[in-house]
């Protein structure tokens, strides 16, 4: 009979030798080999512990190369499956789905893109073709204050209050300067404005409305004449368009103390500083500052570039006034409208109508002018009406000469209709409304 060579063994399943009880039968020396069959793992012993021997191992050290299908690799490159049992060295790095400059997403565990989410490396630009979700948007370090609107200076994104209307307008800023004569008074704008709708200054030196000059229509008048060579700077503002939510021009002044250089927060009345950058303009005792000699790019903080002495009064006035010229006004609970009608003859007829299952009621202002005779009338109404019938009031009637007209109200055809009776044939009747609603 053959002889047979049996090593330490063992049916106990997760059971392994020691090396430092030699009572024990788990017990092997150094170079001694032990078996568990359950396991189907092989151990031996340096003398200080015990080690797996061979395959089916749960802990591998390699000292030096791993080979893999005939390579030891390229520097960067893993250890990967084939699926079929092999091994080799690869590439980590997967097949990016999409084209080109699409951003790589996790699509199911495989990577993806589309053409909807790209970034352009030249620009550093990210395009989202459809919606953004986010929970905050930081500009300028903050993410801003409840109420706030995100604005861009041409160059960055800030949060802000605005100084600005809201509507279906389009705003424009009007800037003209002229040199004075020494004898010239009247000066041509290139739009229409107002004596308080616009800021005047010569050689810097803002200018007192009225006292100083005044404006009517595009034609700017100074009570005096500038001197010859005097820089005549005008600024202002006007629209193109219709509805709006009309915001106010503002002025901000704060007393200076010593050196200071920075202007924010509440003025000299209490009113917190906002504005819309490229849309103001920055005194320093009453001298109007380039824009090189200041900072405002915030919406609430105006710094100087030399700072200020000690009670110098700076002043910072933002456009925020707008004119409509044309079109209607919405607001929460009506609207107002102006309207133009013309007569023929002296017979009552409708100057003005609203829905009378829109609104409720009415405050008109009217206006007629007897175009023969040139003479002029004004007054105001208001009007309201419980579906069949409409009741009117008028007062603070005036006139040049004698009165040019009555007014009464009915409903007709679903309408409530202003109704004239003048006393010339050839009159123009112009009347603003405003209406609330049901």
């Amino acid at each position: 009979m053959a002889n047979k060579l049996q090593i330490k063994r063992t049916t106990v399943t997760g059971r392994t030798p020691n090396t430092t009880s030699s009572g024990n039968s788990a017990f092997i020396d150094t170079g001694e080999l032990a078996l568990n069959l359950t396991d189907r793992k092989l151990f031996s012993s340096n003398g200080s512990s015990s080690f797996e021997v061979g395959s089916n191992l749960t802990s591998l050290q390699v000292a030096t190369t791993i080979s893999a299908n005939g390579s030891t690799g390229t520097a960067g490159y893993v250890l990967l499956s084939s699926g079929a049992g092999n091994a080799y060295w690869g590439s980590a790095t997967s097949t990016p789905g999409g084209s080109n400059t699409q951003i790589q997403f996790n699509d199911s565990g495989t990577l993806n893109a589309t053409a909807g989410f790209t970034f352009n490396k030249t620009t550093n630009n990210i395009t989202i073709a459809n919606t953004l979700t986010v929970t905050a948007i930081s500009a300028n370090g903050g993410v801003g204050a409840n109420g706030q609107s995100l604005f861009s200076n041409g160059s960055g994104i800030y949060w802000a209050s605005s100084s600005g209307g809201t509507g279906a307008v389009t705003l424009y800023e009007y800037y003209n300067t002229y040199t004075g004569n020494g004898t010239g008074t009247s000066y041509t704008l290139s739009q229409s404005s107002t004596t308080n709708g616009a800021i005047v200054t010569i050689n810097g030196v803002t200018q007192q409305p009225t006292t100083v000059y005044s404006i009517s229509g595009s034609t700017l008048t100074f009570t005096s004449a500038p001197a010859n060579n005097d820089l005549i700077e005008v600024r202002y503002q006007a629209i193109s368009s219709s509805a709006g939510t009309l915001a106010e021009y503002k002025r901000f002044q704060y007393t200076a103390s010593n050196n200071q250089t920075t202007f924010t927060g509440a003025d000299s009345f209490n009113n917190s500083l906002s504005y819309t950058p490229t849309y103001e303009v920055v005194y320093v005792n009453g001298v109007k500052l380039a824009n090189a000699d200041y900072t405002a790019t915030t919406g609430n903080t105006v710094v100087l570039a030399v700072a200020a002495a000690n009670n110098d009064i700076v002043e910072v006035q933002s456009f925020g006034r707008f004119y409509i010229t044309e079109g209607d006004l919405s607001f929460t609970h009506g609207n107002a409208k102006s309207n133009t009608a013309t007569t023929s003859n002296t017979s009552q007829q409708v100057c003005d109508q609203f829905s009378a299952t829109t609104y409720r009621s009415a405050k008109y202002f009217m206006q007629v002018t007897d175009n023969a005779n040139s003479e002029y009338y004004a007054a105001e109404a208001t009007v309201v009406h419980n579906g069949s019938a409409a009741f009117i009031s008028t007062y603070g009637e005036v006139y040049s000469n004698s009165s040019l007209a009555s007014f009464d109200v009915d409903v007709s055809g679903g309408n409530v209709r202003l109704l004239i009776t003048p006393t010339a044939a050839n009159s123009t009747i112009k009347t603003i409304r405003t209406v609330v609603n049901v």
